[in-house]
């Protein structure tokens, strides 16, 4: 089941008369923008929009990224909340906290609850999990999976971290298939791939990411020459980004290059050093979190967009970067031509030759830039936020119009 299969003509409005709580307790730090964040935030707003009665339930740090992420909608807050996670130890203690408090503050009491789980870390699934068991036919449980995690021996980044994180979410992968009662995913392999764990197939639907397309302002003078826009994580392929850049200014000697996100104080810091160290400092520029407005402003000031990920759900931050009329050139991965079809420049994952090869063309070849531009704005026409949340709603819609007795899960 996917987006482009249902029957979105009713929206939101199949959900009247149901108490949506979304609960989103996953948030680390401030700024921390993610796609799942903007997803969750999307469609809460374009629900309530509709008039649904919908909370966020999220923790102190929450309230914060959803003050940024622009929603406008009322949240609760977390009953015991920790603070924000600094290092591995305080991050366990503090999902643990919020797990353990999170189910004291759902509506018990309500006659039709629907829980949607934002993500799949276990301070979200677990409180979906014993509300849905114990609520029985007054609850249903949709839960988000936006990326299964690779094993941790071929994971960038820290062992022990990996290893904990993949644990982690095989657990949830557990009571998410065990009792929820509709999964909501991003890509046709993903969903392939929660089949492969047993997740029954009508139980899994297809959304999608979606964009607020930009107004067609007059084009201004490059600024940059490319932009990088994402966590800074070495899963993103942050660092291979700068061995490109390199090579890139190789051939075209004044190129440079805007990195716009934020990350771990130690990635961060790595950053900037091999930035010094390699003489890029006037060729790269890091700005961190900005603003929705100054982020318009340097998209539509760049030439070329770049995104060397190797892990990716769907790929928010390419979908918009092309709807601002940037041709991008990122690692291949195995969902993007099912989501991207060929408005993507992709090359081997992990080639950086190709990678910057790819760049340099495309920098030097306005007539391609043009043509893979058009296409992008033409793909982001079509994942506008409004319709990704409409086409949840239906989705969510048909779950619950299904008998009790035909949806239980294994646990029943």
């Amino acid at each position: 089941m996917s987006l482009d299969e249902g029957n979105v003509s009713r929206g939101a409005g199949a959900l009247a008369g149901w108490k949506c709580i979304f609960l989103a307790n996953g948030f680390t730090g401030v700024p921390q923008p993610s796609g799942g964040t903007t997803h969750f935030t999307e469609v809460a707003s374009a629900w309530l929009a509709d008039g649904l009665d919908l909370t966020v339930q999220t923790c102190a740090s929450g309230v914060e990224n959803l003050r940024l992420e622009r929603y406008e909608g009322p949240v609760l807050r977390a009953p015991l909340d920790l603070g924000n996670g600094e290092n591995l130890v305080k991050v366990v203690l503090m999902y643990l906290a919020r797990m353990i408090s999170v189910p004291f503050v759902l509506p018990w009491r309500a006659p039709r609850a629907l829980l949607y789980g934002t993500s799949d870390l276990f301070c979200d699934t677990v409180p979906c999990f014993l509300r849905r068991v114990l609520g029985r036919e007054r609850t249903c449980w949709v839960n988000c999976v936006w990326h299964l995690l690779p094993a941790p021996s071929i994971r960038e980044g820290s062992r022990l971290v990996n290893t904990l994180a993949f644990l982690a979410q095989r657990f949830s992968m557990i009571l998410i298939k065990s009792a929820a009662d509709l999964v909501l995913v991003d890509n046709p392999v993903l969903r392939d791939q929660l089949l492969a764990l047993g997740f029954e197939p009508r139980r899994v639907f297809i959304t999608a990411m979606g964009v607020e397309l930009p107004p067609r302002p007059p084009v201004p003078a490059p600024r940059y020459d490319a932009c990088y826009m994402g966590r800074l994580h070495p899963s993103k392929g942050v660092f291979e980004l700068l061995d490109a850049w390199e090579k890139v200014r190789r051939s075209v000697g004044d190129a440079t290059l805007v990195i716009v996100g934020t990350g771990r104080d130690d990635v961060v810091r790595e950053l900037e050093e091999r930035i010094r160290s390699r003489g890029l400092s006037g060729a790269v520029e890091m700005v961190g979190y900005v603003t929705r407005e100054r982020l318009d402003e340097i998209l539509c000031s760049s030439r070329v967009f770049v995104f060397p990920s190797h892990e990716e759900g769907f790929g928010i931050s390419l979908l918009e970067g092309m709807a601002h009329g940037l041709p991008a050139v990122a690692f291949e991965l195995p969902h993007y031509h099912d989501v991207f079809g060929d408005t993507v420049q992709t090359v081997p994952e992990g080639d950086v030759d190709a990678f910057a090869s790819a760049v340099v063309r495309l920098l030097g070849d306005d007539e391609l830039r043009w043509e893979l531009a058009e296409r992008g704005r033409q793909l982001g026409e079509r994942y506008t936020w409004h319709s990704v949340a409409d086409g949840e709603a239906e989705a969510i819609a048909g779950v619950i119009g299904v008998p009790e007795a035909d949806r239980r899960a294994s646990y029943g």
